[in-house]
């Protein structure tokens, strides 16, 4: 049954707000009664031929029985909603009991719904919210403000990457007033890529991906050393000029995953020697470091030691990265009045030390 509408809409225009799962219908003029009668009766009537179950909210008519003119409670399935009007503003509220809760007062009162909830869920929210935007249009013009795009990346149904790209340059203030768009001033040290070239704005790139694979995509800048590269229709990375090639690098197939796989088989001799596995240990030191001297790297500012890598640090010296004598020559000559390299037997190394001759102590796990 099509909505009984009054002679004529309200009075003054309308904006919808998405944010989360929370729907919001605004209009300027606080006082229009049409506002009530046309657009949160409509809401109700649409909903209900949406398959939702629309009544009475149990605890307002409990507690507060002079407001159960303004509020009802929603079900379809597995959501649950909320519907009031305050003033000039309709509020329609979703939220769901299948994630597992966080909040002691209830998953309605749950930051972060939306991200919370199973794919499924989420997307039947969305399409409802999406309903609910097309209805809206009979009632004339309005203004849409979908913060959940806004705070989304790139992705299907959505911003495309180049989409999202161009929003960032009609909004980013670092942007040039000629071109519209942030431009890297310092080529040298901002676009050279990781093979020694410039990078320039558009040009076809590589990459290796967060396993270590080739990827290739167009590149774009950001801002500073930071350039977005575009690798699919919604897929949209984020790299360090450093970590760019401007040319195809070679055996694609080889995986480009070192530092991963260093920090995976340092973490494995710490959890062999917490497991008293110390032959194991020996073999893994083996394969990392052969037989080479091997050193820890002290921070005495923070008091702990860099984990693998130079990434973190750690009071643990079980957990503490491992380096040979080059590594931890070139990083403690590099701060020497704060770092400090350690031998496994505890012996303590500055840095006019390793101008010395060479240390001759073994290295042991």
């Amino acid at each position: 049954m099509a909505d009984r509408l009054t002679s004529r809409p309200p009075r003054a225009g309308l904006a919808l707000n998405i944010h989360d799962t929370h729907l919001g219908i605004w209009q300027d003029d606080a006082n229009d009664p049409l506002f009530e009668q046309v657009i949160f009766a409509g809401l109700i009537r649409h909903l209900r031929r949406r398959g939702w179950t629309v009544g009475p909210d149990a605890d307002i008519v409990k507690n507060y029985p002079i407001l159960r003119r303004y509020r009802r409670f929603c079900r379809k399935g597995e959501l649950l909603a909320t519907l009031e009007v305050n003033g000039r503003s309709i509020q329609f509220e979703v939220w769901s009991e299948n994630w597992i809760q966080k909040n002691r007062n209830g998953h309605r009162h749950d930051f972060d719904k939306r991200e919370k909830m199973p794919f499924l869920t989420r997307l039947r929210v969305d399409l409802e919210f999406g309903k609910i935007e097309t209805w809206l249009q009979k009632h004339g013009p309005f203004e849409t403000t979908n913060r959940n795009l806004q705070r989304r990346g790139p992705h299907f149904g959505g911003l495309t990457a180049l989409q999202y790209i161009e929003r960032e340059y009609a909004t980013s203030i670092h942007k040039d007033k000629t071109s519209g768009r942030p431009v890297c001033d310092y080529a040298y040290k901002n676009g050279t890529s990781a093979d020694g070239d410039r990078i320039e704005q558009g040009a076809t790139v590589w990459f290796a991906d967060k396993t270590g694979r080739i990827n290739r995509g167009t590149a774009y800048f950001g801002i500073n050393c930071m350039w977005r590269v575009v690798a699919g229709r919604w897929r949209l990375e984020s790299f360090s000029a450093s970590q760019i090639f401007t040319r195809q690098p070679e055996d694609l197939r080889r995986k480009r995953n070192e530092q991963r796989r260093r920090g995976k088989l340092e973490a494995l001799p710490a959890s062999a020697v917490g497991a008293m596995e110390f032959e194991r240990a020996a073999k893994l030191r083996d394969i990392l470091f052969g037989r080479a001297d091997i050193f820890l790297i002290w921070h005495r500012e923070h008091g702990a030691y860099y984990r693998s890598n130079h990434s973190g640090y750690t009071t643990d010296r079980i957990s503490a990265g491992r380096y040979t004598r080059d590594e931890a020559a070139s990083e403690v000559c590099r701060v020497p009045h704060l770092l400090s390299a350690m031998t496994l037997g505890g012996k303590r190394i500055e840095a006019a030390d390793f101008a010395k001759a060479p240390l001759m102590e073994a290295a042991h796990v």
